[in-house]
């Protein structure tokens, strides 16, 4: 009996030492241990009710944090940074700068050792203003076409923010890449707000987020001019020389109205009033749909005119054709040649044959000493005068 007593109390000492041993094992293989958490997002509480309010609060607060940690070794192993909520209740803030207190939820278990104790925010009013849309281009429009126009859709939009936010903003920008545009296009774009500087204003609100842009492509050719000018030049007068500058002219318009078009002519214009060299202003009559690439281009009409003028010639009386005398009459001139005033053109004249000036004399009266020779001629050329001959009749 003693003997069983004995073994009982041996059998409870050492289920006691092996409690203590368990006990000392385990509380090595799993310790208490602290870790730090990094990457915290922080969030807020009730912000409805500070926008109910007409506040906001300003997008530069720290938007996460590192929180320390403790816990059992096994608890910790799969805490993440999404693990704990690290938050502030916002709803009762006013206008201004203001530290607002953190609180933090952790799994069971685990507790936060170090952690930011408040954050300090930056709470504005909520304004709104009406802003105009801006197009951005980029790029460059492939050969032989031109952007002739683009505009958003809406004009404007109506941004809101907090005030200080929404007063930076300086314009509402949609950008576009018309390098590929060949033909009429409207895309949707999506809008940015940015400052003086084109830097991207967020935390403001825009009122749409996109806007159709509108773009209307035109082809450009290079076309010659024609000159139209009225066939009313003074009768002693003709052009020598006409030529129009530029000759080729850039123009624009509607792939259709503009592959029809290889000239343009200019409006017809009079020439009755030039008696000399001159340049004149022209316009040009452009075809339906057709316009200039640059309008303030002139167009001239640069014109040398020629005069017609008095020139001499001696002929000679000996070629003057005599009628009228008696039978066995002859004219004996008293000098060889006889001036005539001719009105030509330069080249009109040095052209000239004398022998084309036909000159003749129809004396019926023989008591007569002079006369005029009546000259003609197959060139059209006009005898201003000639001198008198004298002559004796033998």
């Amino acid at each position: 009996m003693d003997k069983i007593k004995e073994n009982g109390r041996i059998k409870i000492l050492a289920l006691i030492a092996a409690f203590f041993l368990w006990s000392f094992v385990i509380s090595n293989e799993n310790p208490t241990v602290t870790r730090w958490v990094s990457n915290v997002p922080v969030t807020f509480e009730n912000a409805d009710k500070l926008t109910d309010r007409g506040l906001s609060i300003i997008d530069d607060y720290t938007k996460t944090t590192s929180v320390q940690i403790s816990g059992k070794r096994n608890q910790l192993v799969n805490v993440t940074n999404q693990s704990i909520r690290q938050y502030a209740d916002v709803g009762n803030l006013s206008e201004g700068t203001r530290n607002v207190k953190m609180s933090y939820d952790v799994p069971d278990g685990v507790s936060v050792v170090n952690a930011n104790e408040g954050i300090e925010l930056k709470v504005e009013r909520i304004i709104k203003k009406d802003i105009n849309i801006f197009v951005d281009q980029s790029g460059e429009m492939q050969e032989n076409f031109i952007l002739h126009s683009i505009s958003p859709t809406p004009q404007k939009i109506t941004i809101s923010g907090p005030r200080s936010l929404v007063e930076r903003v300086n314009k509402v920008l949609a950008k576009v890449d018309i390098s590929s545009f060949t033909r009429d296009v409207v895309t949707n774009v999506k809008l940015m707000a940015v400052d003086v500087d084109g830097v991207t204003v967020n935390g403001v609100e825009l009122g749409q987020g996109f806007a159709n842009i509108s773009a209307s492509v035109y082809k450009i050719k290079t076309v010659d001019i024609v000159d139209r000018s009225s066939d009313d030049l003074a009768q002693d007068y003709k052009i020598v020389n006409k030529t129009v500058d530029p000759n080729k002219i850039l123009i624009k318009g509607t792939e259709a109205a503009v592959d029809v078009v290889n000239s343009v002519f200019t409006k017809e214009y009079s020439l009755k009033d030039v008696t000399g060299s001159k340049e004149i202003p022209l316009e040009l009559d452009l075809p339906s749909g057709i316009s200039l690439v640059q309008d303030q281009v002139k167009v001239m009409a640069k014109l040398e005119i020629e005069a017609k003028e008095i020139r001499d010639i001696q002929l000679k009386t000996a070629d003057i054709k005599v009628t009228g005398l008696a039978e066995g009459k002859t004219v004996k001139f008293s000098k060889d040649s006889y001036n005539v005033k001719v009105k030509c053109f330069k080249d009109e004249f040095e052209n000239l044959n004398f022998s084309d000036l036909q000159a003749s004399l129809n004396i019926t009266d023989e008591t007569v000493k002079s006369m005029k020779p009546e000259i003609k001629n197959e060139k059209g050329i006009e005898i201003v005068s000639s001198e008198d001959v004298t002559f004796e009749i033998e």
